[in-house]
């Protein structure tokens, strides 16, 4: 056995030990300084038994490149899965927001999707016969406004006999419509709602066709939600910029006040300028560093931190690399991910279309494009089982995103250090 590459270490002050994070199983132990110069040595220490409990946690390996290959099959494994299939439906692209930095802005259409259209994607589901799971994103546009096109894909799915969930994003408003019977009947389980900040921030940022009060009406459907339903998880994103980023912190606070409940988690989305998401290019957070700088002046609690600050396996990754993943505009349009919908160019089908690849460059696109299972520099990184590789869409410098994954795990780590001094 050997000292794992994978090993990060941080000497704990005034303790004479180590604190050893291992990016391969994502787990911690602390060991004397000797202990760890006989491991690196010799590959062993005086105590057999823990010897073994290190081999467990990775940290001694007998070859490195063999648990790399490990974490690149797990990964690829994900992606091309074939039990589970996931579709984001947009049942229209009507929407009753006006947001400024929303990337669908430039669509001019106000298109229902057709029974015809459902019949076709009911059509699609059949065809992955080895197909146990599924999942749909609804999305728009605001799917709230087409309730009764929700309904009839979902009494269609459920004749399938697959197990079968959905996700609800929304911007709220309409929300009250779903209770208290059509949450459960649309097999909903988690609803994501998008608060931009306090009352006047939001209410600037995510305006309503008429309404100038949207946040006042959101929060009392989420108050509605939570009473006549004990299942469903609510997450509430906050779409993030420089120009509401100093509201975030109060707004957090706010909210958790108003839903105490473990139910409702809070998580930030980072406008970002490689759509027209972007109102003012100045504004937009597109550096992935900033974006974890963000989360730890912000989110990182003591006792507690946000689910990004916290090293984990790379598994799943975007979804738009999945084999088994894709987007399905009202027109039965077929796109891989949902920031591209309404983009000609990113098409990669057509439910239409008795053949409905249209354009095979496009899929891999999506599936291989800056593909960091190929990238010589991440396989040679020790940070590579924890590092959710970038964006496709992104044109962000690597070296920023190693920095960024590299600041997750040292924040993470000073973090132990001090609870262990704290005791």
């Amino acid at each position: 056995m050997k000292w794992s590459y994978y090993n990060v270490e941080r000497e704990i002050v005034d303790g004479g030990k180590i604190l050893v994070f291992n990016t391969l199983s994502q787990l911690l132990v602390v060991l004397d300084k000797s202990t760890v110069q006989s491991l690196k040595n010799i590959g062993r220490s005086k105590d057999k038994d823990v010897d073994n409990e290190l081999i467990r946690y990775k940290i001694l390996v007998n070859d490195d490149e063999v648990e790399k290959q490990k974490v690149k099959i797990n990964i690829l494994k994900a992606r091309f899965e074939q039990r589970f299939l996931d579709l984001t439906i947009l049942p229209t692209y009507l929407c009753n927001f006006t947001c400024d930095y929303c990337f669908e802005k430039s669509i001019r259409d106000s298109a229902v999707i057709a029974k015809s259209t459902i019949d076709k994607i009911i059509e699609f589901i059949k065809k992955f016969t080895a197909v146990e799971d599924l999942c749909i994103r609804w999305y728009g546009g605001e799917p709230t406004l087409a309730i009764d096109q929700m309904e009839e894909i979902t009494r269609k799915i459920e004749k399938l006999k697959k197990n079968f969930y959905a996700i609800l994003i929304t911007n709220g408003y309409l929300i009250d419509r779903l209770v208290p019977d059509k949450i459960k009947d649309l097999k909903i389980k988690v609803i994501q709602v998008t608060i931009d900040g306090g009352k006047d921030t939001h209410n600037k940022r995510r305006q309503h066709s008429y309404d100038k009060d949207t946040y006042s009406k959101i929060i009392l459907n989420l108050q509605k939600i939570i009473e006549c339903n004990n299942d469903v998880e609510i997450i509430v994103r906050v779409n993030v910029d420089e120009s509401n980023s100093s509201d975030i912190k109060r707004f957090k606070e706010e909210v958790e006040g108003l839903f105490p409940s473990q139910r409702v988690k809070i998580i930030p989305g980072f406008v970002t300028s490689f759509s027209e998401g972007c109102a003012t290019g100045s504004t937009c957070y597109i550096n992935t560093e900033e974006k974890i700088d963000f989360l730890i002046d912000n989110f990182q609690q003591e006792g507690s931190q946000h689910p990004t600050l916290i090293p984990k396996a790379v598994s799943e990754g975007c979804i738009a690399r999945h084999i088994n993943s894709f987007v399905f505009d009202p027109h039965g349009h077929i796109y891989k991910c949902m920031a591209v919908v309404g983009d000609k160019n990113q098409m990669i089908g057509d439910i239409n279309n008795e053949d409905w690849l249209k354009d095979e460059d496009v899929l891999m696109k999506f599936l291989k494009k800056d593909d960091f299972l190929d990238n010589p520099i991440c396989n040679d990184c020790k940070f590579f089982p924890v590092c959710n590789e970038n964006c496709i869409l992104s044109n962000e410098e690597l070296s920023v995103r190693c920095r960024a994954t590299a600041k997750i795990v040292d924040n993470y780590m000073n973090n132990m250090c001090k609870e262990i001094i704290d005791g």
